[in-house]
């Protein structure tokens, strides 16, 4: 579609469903969908897999600039879909169905849909389309000019990031759902003085994130298990976890092979080796 939407002098396009708007949210999901549909439609997910849409939205972004104006209705829909095209020699072209403005829906790649189109190549009735479109395109209570949002949208796809940025939102992928179970730290010390033992004092700000983590987890399913790797601290994080549920007045048993035993057993005496003595 690039090398036929150079060609034109000027371009105007309306989201019949609003778009990028600002202000008005009653049409949320509405709003979400449309805005998606930026990155693509479902027909044309092998443009994502071929990792060239950071080409793509320069390129559009370069092309909206110098070509086009981009208005949305703001809290109502339009009705199908029109299309008008002016040529130099002044002949007109109206297209009116239910074609969206995409590949599939402009023919340019496969589609499991079916669109009707009805054109309409005589004078009148091309003007008579373009009047109305106007109509439309001239209120300003209706539509809301959205050029800037959506050139804004399309820079983040294209700008360089430096890698550690990259790195942290991979992080944020990987863990979002985890940061959002987290249980509220001032709730378990509000319910237990969790805060105050010795063995929450003594662990690393990423261990009390896995004793808060392990915790909501037991809390939410019945069960967590700690795999973090070699030397990490597991043993201090289990044994915060014990100590949580000893505050709420819960029983422990710990089960370990044989000639681990003293290793945990040490936990619960009065001895010098104890580093925990008052937890036990």
């Amino acid at each position: 579609m690039k090398k036929e939407l150079a060609q034109i002098d000027e371009f105007r396009f309306i989201f019949t469903e609003p778009a990028f708007v600002r202000g008005d949210r009653s049409f949320n999901e509405w709003m979400k969908k449309n805005e998606a549909a930026l990155y693509g439609v479902e027909e044309e997910r092998k443009y994502k897999i071929e990792l060239n849409q950071a080409y793509i939205a320069r390129e559009l972004a370069k092309w909206l600039k110098r070509k086009a104006k981009v208005k949305s209705v703001v809290n109502q829909r339009i009705q199908g879909s029109l299309y008008h095209v002016r040529n130099e020699d002044g002949s007109q072209i109206g297209l009116i169905g239910g074609a969206p403005f995409s590949s599939p829906g402009l023919g340019y790649s496969n589609s499991s849909h079916f669109y009707f189109t009805h054109m309409m190549d005589d004078r009148d009735s091309s003007a008579q389309l373009l009047r109305q479109f106007e109509a439309i395109w001239q209120d300003e209570q209706a539509l809301q000019d959205v050029k800037d949002e959506i050139l804004r949208r399309l820079e983040v796809m294209y700008q360089e990031h430096p890698p550690e940025f990259i790195y942290f939102v991979t992080l944020y992928h990987l863990f979002k759902d985890f940061l959002k179970e987290a249980t509220n730290y001032e709730t378990l010390q509000t319910r237990t003085g969790f805060q105050n033992t010795v063995i929450w004092n003594k662990l690393y700000d990423f261990q009390r994130d896995g004793v808060l983590g392990a915790i909501n987890k037991i809390e939410t399913y019945g069960g967590c298990i700690i795999a973090d790797s070699v030397g990490l601290g597991k043993t201090f994080e289990a044994l915060a976890v014990i100590k949580y549920y000893e505050l709420c007045n819960h029983r422990v048993l710990v089960l370990a092979p044989k000639k681990l035993r003293e290793n945990w057993a040490i936990y619960r005496l009065n001895d010098k080796r104890n580093i925990l003595a008052a937890d036990r």
